[in-house]
């Protein structure tokens, strides 16, 4: 006789508050999804919220459901985690890239006056951590 596994899973679809007990030939773990049957053999799909013993399950009072099978997820998610990081990184060299357009226009606009010259120069002395001179009293 194969070894069964017992878990309690919550359907998919549902709001996640109804726990149903299932029976696996393969292990699994919390947080794993499998398929199942939804009464009118049409697959629906569970994830494992808690691992249970044998003589647990076999002796509670509710029914115990069958699996169809495991579903590994695991390259679907490390491709959805890829994406986020690619976006992530996006949105950084973007910003970046304002920061450098902005650096540009303003070394560009510095030469045009004086007093544009003083706030430029204040300005890289605050980008570089410098000290800045005090103002003088007008």
């Amino acid at each position: 006789m194969q070894k069964k596994f017992y878990f309690y899973g919550s359907f998919v679809d549902s709001d996640g508050d109804y726990e149903t007990l299932f029976s696996s030939v393969k292990q699994v773990k919390i947080d794993d999804y499998v398929v199942t049957d939804n009464g009118s053999l049409e697959p629906i799909t569970v994830k494992v919220v808690k691992l249970v013993n044998e003589v647990s399950a076999i002796t509670s009072n509710e029914r115990i459901y069958e699996i169809i099978d495991t579903i590994d997820i695991s390259a679907y998610v490390e491709k959805k985690k890829a994406e986020y990081s690619r976006t992530k990184l996006i949105d950084k060299m973007k910003g970046e890239i304002e920061n450098i357009k902005l650096l540009d226009t303003l070394k560009k606009y510095s030469t045009g006056s004086a007093e544009m010259k003083d706030m430029y120069d204040t300005f890289n002395a605050l980008l570089s951590g410098e000290t800045l001179p005090k103002e003088s009293e007008s």
